[in-house]
């Protein structure tokens, strides 16, 4: 995007912002961005974190990519570095949103997108919410729906480079099952302690 189609979008966006204050009769609020845009180096800044509107990149601290186009796609790595990074996160979302920027995927993973795309956790939420249907006691299942937007991320990770193969998976659901069963013991145990703890009190008021 150059800074033609930058300014352009800025000023779509501040019109947007006096429709959407006519429309709500919300007083005396003005525009702003949320980063401040360089118009001679073409990039928005703020403290310690960048976006690049020509590549669609986005920085925290100069190093850590957490937006990046990727195969023609361009990502957004929601992944809590830490308090400040995730600060960075929302300024840019917030910006990406006014210059009308659309992210095709949402990844959550520590790597910087420098290194490419990481698709185990994907994997994750997909068996946990398998692991949490299959549990009979479970009231409130996931729905269809929600299935399909994890396996539709999946399928876009997979077509951007991101490898996970059957193995791997296989090894994932076998351990996510087994903390699973853990869990749901210790927690058999805890209340059977407890049960246990309430009678024999309950044994020694009556002596």
């Amino acid at each position: 995007m150059d800074k033609k189609e930058v300014v352009k979008r800025i000023e779509m966006a501040k019109r947007k912002h006096v429709l959407d204050c006519a429309k709500h009769k919300w007083m005396g609020s003005e525009f702003y961005l949320r980063m401040k845009y360089f118009t001679r180096l073409n990039v928005f800044k703020g403290s310690n974190v960048c976006f690049n509107p020509e590549t669609l990149e986005a920085t925290s601290y100069d190093w850590w990519f957490f937006v990046k186009k990727i195969n023609g796609k361009l990502v957004f790595n929601d992944y809590r570095y830490s308090n400040s990074t995730r600060r960075h996160q929302r300024n840019v979302q917030s910006l990406l949103n006014q210059l009308g920027i659309k992210i095709n995927l949402y990844v959550n993973q520590r790597e910087s997108l420098s290194s490419g795309i990481k698709v185990s956790h994907l994997y994750e939420d997909l068996f946990r919410m398998e692991i949490h249907n299959a549990n009979p006691k479970t009231r409130k299942k996931w729905d269809k729906t929600s299935f399909n937007s994890v396996k539709k991320n999946i399928k876009i990770a997979h077509s951007l480079g991101a490898k996970f193969d059957k193995t791997l998976q296989k090894e994932l659901r076998d351990s996510m099952i087994k903390e699973e069963a853990q869990r749901v013991e210790k927690l058999r145990q805890d209340r059977l302690f407890v049960k246990n703890a309430l009678q024999n009190e309950d044994l020694f008021d009556v002596a």
